[in-house]
């Protein structure tokens, strides 16, 4: 909700002014890990430890628990997360968010995000034609012989531009391009959108290559 206040860990009380919205209708903000209630099933009552956004459970789940460590996970969007461990870091056109905390301790992430990734496949598949099946898109690729340029914004640009106003493009089209030219630019689009988020980045101490972990 971009609600809360990174420093006190509770709601900004100057953005619910700003957006009108009553204190009392929102939850109580807690540690991820913790006991945080009970919830009841049938007869058994089971008690709650963790709830944790997805992105960030992604990133448990990759084994990116270091500082420094990367994860690059791919969905309808597509999200480059950089674990600074307990120390909070802001950079120009990344996120800053809490990765997991607990009553002992917060680790924090450098967040990038490319709007449109599956969401801009489906767009090919399902609004242009050019494949039936996902699994299709390593043959196109492979196939392809004439480079085309494709900036993915069907959802505008992410990190770190946040541009609104920048429709999808084509570029070097000409009477020789085929689908699997088409395929092939709208990947490659979103691996240079990464290279730009990625490059957003490098001020936190990104070095080692062999942190990185892709889902």
């Amino acid at each position: 909700m971009l609600l809360m206040d990174l420093s006190t860990l509770n709601w900004d009380q100057d953005l619910l002014e700003l957006f009108g919205i009553p204190r009392q209708m929102l939850p109580r903000i807690v540690p991820t890990c913790d006991y945080l209630g009970e919830a009841e099933i049938g007869r058994e009552r089971i008690p709650i430890f963790c709830s944790i956004g997805d992105q960030q459970a992604a990133s448990i789940g990759m084994g990116c628990i270091e500082k420094r460590s990367l994860t690059l996970n791919y969905g309808t969007g597509g999200f480059l997360l950089l674990n600074t461990g307990n120390q909070r870091q802001s950079l120009s056109g990344l996120l800053t968010s809490i990765a997991w905390s607990s009553p002992k301790r917060i680790d924090y992430l450098l967040e990038g995000t490319v709007n449109s990734v599956g969401s801009a496949l489906d767009w090919l598949r399902e609004g242009l034609g050019l494949f039936k099946e996902v699994r299709e898109i390593p043959l196109l690729y492979s196939k392809s012989r004439h480079r085309v340029f494709v900036i993915p914004s069907l959802a505008g640009l992410g990190a770190p531009h946040w541009r609104d106003d920048v429709p999808t493009l084509f570029f070097n089209l000409n009477r020789q391009t085929r689908r699997a030219d088409l395929v092939r630019g709208m990947i490659e689009g979103i691996a240079f959108l990464m290279r730009d988020i990625l490059e957003a980045m490098k001020p936190a101490g990104l070095t080692r290559s062999g942190d990185f972990r892709a889902g």
